[in-house]
């Protein structure tokens, strides 16, 4: 078990920049170190936030992301220019919701290029700035159901000198080996659970992602027409690749004919399937809390009324863009957690705090007495941060914690084991 996890929600406003490291007893210097999403439209906050960051940790040996919207990964250049990442762990998301999203993206912010490789080929984006492994993690689907499965003991390869990442290697299919400039690129299958591993202890805390990603047939429709486009044919299945679509969102024709195509395929509805796609993450112990055995102690080192809870769960939990309002999403997503929602105490809010993806179940049926909402103050969105969330949160007891840009507003846990 960890002798002190730390955790960090920066103030970077609307968008999302959470820290946290996990030491144990017998090594004072060592650390693992997980960063989950790295954006803002702040882009000063967020400029802060990352400077003080690289300038206090060496690595990050789990970088997380949420999904590949700009408030979720604007500063990963600025981050990953300064500081070596061993690990980065992405939703798989099927190549016709990504091009979706990149014009989707395209129609609101115009091209960006940046954007279209690291959606299309995240094993060459990360590549370049010396990332040495991407995990995509794949969702289940409909009528798979199964709950995360614990690490076996012998899962990944142990290094004897630190922490590692304990992958069950029958749970990594390898895409794409490591080149020069490139990251090697795996899938780990549904249901699959990260372990840390550390020579000297046995350490019960586990990362668990979870990933709803279910392309419609429109879409499939809209992957065909973009390859009749670039390549002149809608049956051919040829990858494409980030140099393509770019090249043809250059020609000004090629760049008119992806326009329409995409407007006749995009969803109707304010939101759309491919905002679906989004990781949630589980970061805390396996085994089941137990108030009768109290082994932790939390200080909340904001300025938010309970700054020392004794006997309390310490789990953490991400939900990036979730729509909870969808209720077989909500289903799903509170079947895979359920042996979980009870070891949390602390809980990121969906869509930065929108009550459009707010559902009461993540209140009443979790133990969380944190909610955490990432949004600019004042709101550049309307309901980011819901004051209808806030009252509901405090009516039962719990606190609505509102992380935006503002210094005073960052949110720092240090978790001590009693």
């Amino acid at each position: 078990m960890p002798t002190q996890v730390i955790r960090c929600q920066h103030p970077v406003g609307q968008g999302g920049f959470h820290t946290s490291e996990i030491r144990i007893r017998s090594s004072r210097t060592e650390k693992f170190t997980i960063v989950y999403d790295c954006g803002a439209t702040q882009n000063d906050a967020l400029q802060q936030s990352i400077d003080w960051y690289v300038n206090n940790y060496e690595k990050i040996d789990l970088l997380v992301l949420s999904h590949l919207d700009n408030d979720h990964v604007q500063g990963l250049d600025q981050l990953l220019t300064h500081i070596s990442v061993d690990t980065v762990l992405i939703p798989y998301i099927d190549q016709q919701v990504n091009l979706a999203d990149i014009f989707r993206i395209e129609a609101e912010t115009g091209t960006n290029l940046n954007h279209i490789e690291a959606c299309l080929e995240p094993d060459v984006w990360f590549g370049k700035r010396g990332v040495g492994r991407v995990i995509r993690a794949r969702g289940n689907s409909d009528d798979d159901m199964r709950a995360p499965e614990e690490p076996p003991r012998d899962a990944g390869e142990r290094d004897e000198l630190g922490f590692s990442l304990k992958v069950d290697k029958n749970k990594l299919k390898q895409v794409r080996k490591q080149k020069s400039a490139q990251a090697e690129l795996s899938d780990l299958a549904p249901g699959s659970c990260l372990g840390i591993s550390h020579p000297s202890s046995s350490i019960d805390w586990v990362l668990i992602p979870y990933v709803s990603s279910e392309p419609s047939v429109k879409l499939a429709d809209f992957q065909r027409e973009v390859r009749a486009i670039l390549f002149g044919s809608k049956t051919t299945k040829r990858r494409i690749r980030s140099e393509d679509l770019a090249t043809s969102l250059k020609d000004r024709r090629q760049r008119m004919r992806l326009k329409r195509a995409y407007g006749r395929f995009k969803p109707s509805r304010a939101r759309s399937t491919h905002n679906h796609v989004s990781m949630s993450l589980y970061s805390g112990p396996m085994s089941p809390f137990n108030p009768a055995t109290p082994k932790f102690q939390t200080f909340l080192l904001t300025h938010w009324p309970h700054s020392n809870l004794d006997a309390c769960p310490v789990g953490w939990l991400a939900t990036g863009d979730a729509p909870f309002r969808n209720e077989a999403y909500r289903t799903k997503w509170m079947h895979y957690y359920h042996r979980y929602l009870q070891n949390i105490s602390t809980l990121v809010l969906s869509h930065h705090g929108s009550r459009l993806d707010f559902h009461r179940d993540l209140v009443c049926a979790t133990s969380a007495y944190n909610f955490v909402a990432n949004a600019s103050d004042p709101p550049q969105y309307r309901g980011h941060a819901s004051d209808e969330i806030h009252d509901y949160v405090e009516s039962h007891g719990a606190n609505f914690i509102h992380v935006s840009q503002y210094p005073e507003s960052e949110f720092l846990e240090i978790i001590q084991k009693l």
